[in-house]
């Protein structure tokens, strides 16, 4: 017998080769090639002990100008998968995500990586090797590469390694391990907490602290990447504030981020998770990545105000001004367009009028405007209250309203174009009320301004209503009024500046025509409102709804047609009319119902509550289930 001393190098080179005996396995691929990545798997040891844990990692290098994913790959893509061939004596964790980095793609917002990645994997042996066995890891790795598109790739790496007396470190994967760890989320430091609310808008308030004050520096970039798919708008810009802590002798500091949700939800009882990275640009390698678990209202800030820093210094007074100018800059927008027009009749009309009768025409419109402010107002801070996440303009977002106030505009319209004409006995109808000269038409016309006002925003309005949202009821209303007086402010001054009036024309027969050209926009927009309903509920609802409006028409020109006939006539009329306006409603909820024949014609999805149950029932029935 004659015995052989060969140097552990060589063990290593002969064991990759797959040239020893049959305790080594087959040789492997550790590197794939394809048009876009060089994948490779890597270790941070050349040699392993026959007990413990060591890593591992799938290592990407990226073409320029693509990228890969993140566990939470943002608005589109796919995290990379690893399945792992059993291994005798081989546990491997999960992959280890480094934190990502924001990379837009046209209007999407991607998590993920560019030029180079590690993902890490941990891997323990359980003692059942002896020294010069050979671990051999084979996996088969997917991963998505993207661009302006995206394109799936796979490969079949392997690795095998040396048992050894003890560990030895790869000289060469060491620096790739550090710089992937130095990316690692870590834990908050010892007392430090986070938690979050809910805010105005959809809006999320994330609170951390105490940090220290070397980690967030007033230079810092601060970015907050939720674990969840699909809770937050990625692209919404995340705005942040860092404060000194006074209770704080190291001058600790709290960190504060807005951010947005993509929809309402319930976030009763949940956690905000992700990674938040803490960044000096001014110097390379200086990421601090924070694992962050956020608690809903933690007792620590219970009383704390988690408005963005913009909002932190609105006071009553000022909100109380922001909300009057941003008022007043609603009558801009082009929401306002189509009850300007009405007022545009109106101020010409009051050439005819003394000033005593403009300053109480001007008072009753700001009476409806105020209602009509005080309404919504009050209806938001209910079901605020009781958890809804909703914010101004939320009736928009009922397709019912919407098609109401479509038909609404358009019967005011037909009643601009002298379809039909609104006599004294028909103050009640809403359709008429806005464009009657009287001073219920002056009323009516302030509520309409509101309602049709609320899709638009206007500057300065954001942060008097995130302020009003977050005060006491009273307070609240207090701003919203101040909303509504700035939306009534141009015709309080034109009533209460009677040497105004002096500029406006003469009432004559052009005052007519006018009237008839300012339907089309009333026309305009109770199309754009169609639009948004055929959003909300797809083509089919639309039919049902347009079929509406032809029955909405048809009322007008019944009450017209008979109007002025002899009674048995003049009571046809009013039956046609009443018959037309019910039949719109009519068709309007078939339209709006998803259990009606718009949604036999065009299914939409119908939510219910999950149970393990149901879902079984469901598939039973072979029926599809999302």
């Amino acid at each position: 017998m004659f015995g052989i001393a060969i140097p552990q190098g060589l063990l290593v080179l002969l064991a990759s080769f797959g040239l020893l005996g049959s305790s080594v396995a087959e040789p492997l691929n550790y590197q794939a090639v394809t048009n876009h990545v060089t994948a490779s798997l890597v270790s941070e040891v050349v040699e392993v002990a026959p007990q413990g844990m060591f890593r591992i990692g799938l290592r990407l290098i990226i073409r320029d100008g693509w990228h890969v994913y993140w566990r939470n790959p943002g608005d589109s893509g796919l995290p990379p998968t690893l399945d792992w061939a059993p291994t005798t004596g081989a546990t491997v964790g999960p992959i280890s995500f480094p934190a990502p980095h924001k990379i837009p793609v046209g209007t999407l917002t991607n998590y993920g990586y560019a030029h180079e990645v590690l993902y890490p994997v941990a891997v323990s042996l359980d003692g059942a090797r002896s020294i010069g066995d050979v671990v051999s890891l084979k996996v088969h790795a997917r991963w998505l590469v993207c661009a302006e598109m995206c394109v799936p790739e796979e490969a079949d790496l392997g690795l095998n390694l040396l048992v050894a007396a003890q560990a030895e470190p790869h000289p060469d994967h060491q620096a790739l391990f550090v710089r992937a760890d130095s990316a690692m989320p870590v834990s908050l430091p010892p007392g430090a907490v986070a938690e979050f609310e809910h805010a105005v808008s959809g809006q999320i308030r994330l609170s951390v602290a105490p940090l220290p004050a070397a980690w967030v520096g007033s230079n810092r970039e601060i970015e907050f990447f939720s674990s969840e798919v699909g809770a937050l708008d990625l692209a919404a810009p995340q705005k942040h504030s860092i404060r000194p802590l006074p209770s704080s002798p190291s001058g600790e500091a709290l960190v504060r981020l807005t951010l947005d949700m993509r929809a309402a939800q319930d976030w009763n009882n949940r956690k905000l998770e992700g990674v938040l990275a803490l960044e000096d640009p001014t110097k390379t390698g200086t990421r601090r990545v924070l694992d962050i678990a956020a608690s809903s209202k933690h007792a620590s800030f219970a009383s704390e105000d988690l408005a963005s820093e913009d909002q932190e210094q609105t006071t009553l007074l000022s909100a109380l001004l922001l909300a009057l100018i941003g008022g007043a800059l609603l009558n801009l927008m082009p929401c306002v367009f189509p009850v300007l027009c009405l007022k545009t009749l109106s101020v010409v009309d009051a050439a005819r009028h003394t000033p005593w009768q403009v300053r109480v025409h001007a008072l009753v419109y700001t009476a409806g405007i105020l209602l009509g402010f005080a309404t919504i107002g009050g209806s938001l801070l209910i079901l605020r209250a009781g958890g809804s996440l909703i914010g101004w303009g939320f009736q928009l977002q009922s397709p019912t309203t919407v098609i109401l106030l479509a038909y609404l505009l358009f019967a005011v319209g037909l009643n601009l174009s002298d379809v039909f004409t609104v006599g004294h006995g028909m103050v009640s109808l809403g359709s008429g009320l806005a464009a009657k000269r009287g001073l219920a038409g002056s009323f009516f016309t302030g509520l309409l301004a509101v309602v049709v006002a609320t899709p638009c925003t206007a500057p300065f309005m954001g942060a008097a209503i995130g302020f009003a949202l977050s005060q006491s009821p009273w307070t609240a209303m207090s701003v919203f009024l101040a909303l509504g007086l700035g939306l009534a402010l141009p015709y309080l001054l034109l009533g209460f500046c009677p040497g105004l009036l002096r500029f406006l024309p003469r009432p004559n027969v052009w005052m007519l025509r006018l009237k008839q050209l300012l339907a089309f926009p009333m026309y305009a927009s109770a199309a754009w409102l169609v639009w948004v309903f055929s959003l909300q509920v797809g083509a089919s609802g639309v039919l049902f709804a347009l079929s509406g409006g032809v029955a909405i028409a048809f009322s007008a020109w019944s009450y017209e047609a008979s109007r002025n006939t002899r009674r048995p006539w003049r009571w046809t009329g009013n039956a046609a009319m009443a018959i037309g306006l019910a039949t719109a409603l009519g068709l309007a909820h078939i339209a709006t119902s998803p259990d009606g024949e718009e949604g036999a014609m065009a299914p939409r999805l119908v939510w219910e509550p999950y149970t393990e149950a149901r879902l079984a029932t469901l598939r039973e029935q072979n029926r599809p289930v999302f």
